[in-house]
């Protein structure tokens, strides 16, 4: 059985999702995802992360997006770990996922 964990809170925004930085751009039928999460509970064990992210223009309570990603896709690093949690880092142009998953 696969896990998950939700990614919102960001270094200099904590939980004020209108202030995240971590961004995705669209690239064919993927996101390129750029930007980084902190206290992801259940991070030690997750298979996937559904992560908050920046996609648009536009309103910044209105330009974002969930979007999944498995934690084992290139780009996707456990900058730390805590007991239960983690905290990670997307790299740009390595860490992409199928737009098609939340469409």
């Amino acid at each position: 059985m696969a896990s998950g964990m939700g990614g919102l809170t960001e270094p200099g925004a904590g939980s004020d999702v209108a202030s995240i930085k971590t961004n995705a751009r669209a690239d064919g039928d993927d996101y390129v995802i750029n930007g980084g999460k902190m206290w992801i509970t259940n991070g030690v064990k997750a298979d996937w992360i559904c992560l908050l992210a920046n996609t648009g223009d536009g309103p910044k309570h209105r330009n974002k997006s969930l979007i999944c990603v498995p934690m084992k896709s290139k780009g996707v690093q456990v900058a730390r770990k805590l007991d239960k949690q983690i905290d990670l880092v997307l790299e740009g142009e390595e860490t992409q996922a199928d737009k098609n998953i939340i469409e």
